[in-house]
């Protein structure tokens, strides 16, 4: 039904969804250079030369869907700034490389103190009514990297909890986005958010923040 309903807003006239129906081209994927954003049998002709040139393009779904209109708002509403740091954590290991420290949840604490010290981190930001909504709770959302796209699942309330109870939190968390079995409630009203982007390479990164958040820290 949805799809019925995206081909019948598409405007076009009878002979260029013939010509796309014979060239193979899927007029939901094309950008309409007509009045009134008619496609016309030029976009059809130039994207049925993309899709043999480059190969078909494919509609975005689910998480990799939602994720990239988050890139999109954060783009539109966030200015980037961002801060470098190096921590020295050599006291955390012994002389084998080895340590027993749970560097996640030392990294929890640290922006549970910092939110305290600090609290216009742990706020959402409307960009439309200029408002500021400081948040007492402290409610962190830490990236989970999967196959099918980036989850952010939120650990509640960090700053109240023992990080023993923290720990099996998150990995109740990691493993319901693993099984795809998380309620989307789980995935939503995080203050700030934590990401390890050790995942994919590198040094720095430039972490996006996703509105209303205003904060997000990148180990």
């Amino acid at each position: 039904a949805h799809h019925a309903h995206s081909q019948q807003s598409i405007k076009a006239t009878p002979s260029v969804r013939a010509l796309a129906k014979r060239l193979n081209v899927d007029l939901s994927h094309i950008k309409a250079s007509g009045e009134d954003g008619r496609i016309t049998s030029f976009d059809v002709e130039k994207a049925a030369q993309l899709n043999s040139d480059m190969g078909q393009s494919e509609s975005l779904k689910g998480v990799r869907k939602a994720m990239a209109k988050n890139m999109a708002m954060s783009h539109a509403q966030v200015v980037p700034v961002t801060l470098h740091d190096d921590v020295d954590i050599h006291s955390w290991y012994d002389a084998e490389g080895e340590t027993d420290q749970d560097i996640t949840m030392r990294l929890v604490n640290a922006i549970a103190h910092a939110c305290a010290c600090e609290p216009n981190l742990n706020v959402w930001f409307d960009g439309e009514q200029l408002s500021l909504r400081v948040s007492e709770q402290i409610d962190l959302g830490i990236a989970v990297d999967t196959e099918q796209g980036l989850f952010v699942p939120v650990l509640r309330n960090i700053g109240k909890r023992d990080l023993s109870d923290l720990r099996q939190g998150l990995n109740a968390l990691r493993s319901a986005v693993k099984s795809r079995k998380i309620p989307p409630q789980e995935m939503q009203g995080a203050t700030i958010t934590l990401s390890n982007f050790g995942t994919l390479a590198g040094k720095y990164a430039n972490p996006v923040v996703v509105p209303p958040q205003v904060t997000i820290v990148g180990a």
